[in-house]
């Protein structure tokens, strides 16, 4: 099928967006299919959103056009969200320099675009593409291009809207190598907001790993994840891992995205590690460690260090806190031994309070961290824990829920806000505790639980 036939076909397809381009042509609008919608549709993928772009016609036009009765029309930050019968179309508003104005001519509205493969637009009326920098064999063929020399030079934002793209299936060419290698700088003044939207956006890509290497190779990843930055090329100097930290890293999350999407959980697994360097200390045979030293004192816990770097890296990006805990008591939990009974799969389980997700997220990232080490491949013996830990942790979790055993009110840091210390005496304590409100429900409220702790304790 041709590019203009399956073009047409999506829109005939979309209630949504057949009945805004019939209605806004009635008022004498012109309107293009642009966005992603255009290139997915290039490149012969089914596309998820439609993005309209509407030109000469004011906004008033648009929403005299588009006030059909069981539609909604709502405000979004590039113009409006068309909903009608359970179709959903966005129509853009032209603008350059953060202005709009419908008389800008289209021409240079796609000037506007950070790449070329971005800069077409498809006239929805007269079935012409509008191609003025050369991007539809770009868009169709997954090449990043700037669309302009200087697109990069005041728009730190496009970069990184690129480095995406490249996590997405888009390759670089040497102009945009050139130009992000540049002005990649600039990445450094741009909001946490803007960052923490940008990297997310990585992180869900199809090969975030890809793309944060190409922020490495230009030199530009301090500007984004300077705690990641610092962890490339060091020499973990230690037996267990052959490969140098960042490169652990990189493993770990190439590993992880084989697990899940979820950007928190990628995150953790590209942070977990980044307490190393802070907690380096060598022994008299000169191998390196990441622990505290319970004789000399010397060395630091590195997934108490890490934990730590990566709530203030979050903190810095406006990270909504509840994402924030998750990342960090995943990353300070890291370094937690395999168990080989169900009573240590159970002190586990309630060091977390009996949470059933975070027992999941944690076995990713703790199976993330051990095939990071070698190249995706696990130790036979390494192996046959894992799963055995595994299938523990499950009869765990399927007897709490076959009994309707009630979670603990308080969780294994508040045991640890109240002295005791972080390790296995906090999940023996709160096995106790358990026991003790599996017995006696009236026991499961927070100060009678702290008494008894100390008691246990």
């Amino acid at each position: 099928m041709e590019s203009w036939e399956l073009l047409n076909k999506i829109i005939d397809q979309n209630l949504a967006a057949e009945t805004a381009f019939d209605s806004l042509t009635g008022y004498g609008a012109n309107v293009y299919l642009v966005g992603k919608a255009l290139r997915d549709s290039l490149q012969g993928k089914e596309p998820k959103q439609l993005d309209l772009l509407v030109t000469g016609v004011t906004q008033e036009d648009i929403e005299s056009a588009l006030s059909i009765q069981g539609a909604h029309l709502n405000s979004t930050q590039n113009g409006y969200n068309f909903r009608f019968d359970n179709y959903n179309v966005n129509i853009d508003l032209p603008r350059v320099s953060g202005i709009v104005d419908p008389r800008i001519p289209i021409e240079v509205y796609l000037g506007e675009q950070d790449h070329s493969a971005a800069a077409i637009a498809y006239d929805l009326s007269t079935g012409q593409f509008i191609d003025p920098y050369s991007g539809l064999s770009d868009a169709a063929n997954g090449v990043l291009r700037p669309t302009q020399a200087n697109s990069y030079a005041d728009s730190p934002d496009h970069i990184l809207n690129g480095i995406a793209l490249h996590g997405e299936g888009y390759l670089p060419d040497s102009s945009f190598v050139e130009a992000i290698t540049n002005h990649g700088h600039g990445i450094k003044d741009l909001s946490p907001d803007q960052l923490r939207v940008s990297l997310d956006r990585i992180l869900r890509s199809d090969d975030p790993v890809r793309a944060l290497n190409l922020m490495k190779e230009t030199g530009i990843l301090e500007y984004l994840l300077p705690e990641v930055a610092n962890t490339m090329g060091f020499d973990q100097n230690n037996q267990f891992h052959d490969l140098e930290l960042g490169d652990h890293l990189m493993e770990a999350l190439r590993q992880m995205v084989t697990l899940s999407d979820d950007p928190d959980l990628r995150l953790a697994a590209l942070l977990h590690d980044i307490g190393k360097p802070d907690s380096y200390w060598e022994d008299e045979q000169g191998h390196g460690h990441y622990y505290q030293d319970p004789e000399t004192g010397q060395g630091m816990d590195h997934d108490k260090v890490g934990a730590e770097m990566a709530r203030n890296f979050m903190e810095r990006l406006n990270y909504p806190e509840n994402r924030i805990k998750r990342v960090e008591k995943l990353i300070q939990l890291h370094m937690q031994p395999w168990w080989s009974s169900e009573k240590g799969a159970r002190k586990f389980y309630n060091t977390l309070g009996g949470d059933q997700d975070m027992a999941n997220d944690w076995v990713k990232l703790r199976s993330s961290d051990m095939r990071g080490k070698t190249n995706g491949q696990m130790d036979p013996q390494d192996e046959q824990q894992h799963q055995l830990s595994f299938e523990l942790l499950n009869q765990v979790i399927d007897k709490q829920n076959a009994t309707n055993a009630p979670s603990l009110e308080i969780s294994g840091y508040d045991l640890m806000d109240a002295g005791i210390p972080q390790g296995p005496e906090v999940g023996r304590v709160l096995s106790e505790l358990q026991e003790a409100v599996d017995r006696d429900p009236s026991l499961n409220n927070r100060e009678t639980l702290l008494d008894l702790a100390r008691q246990y304790a």
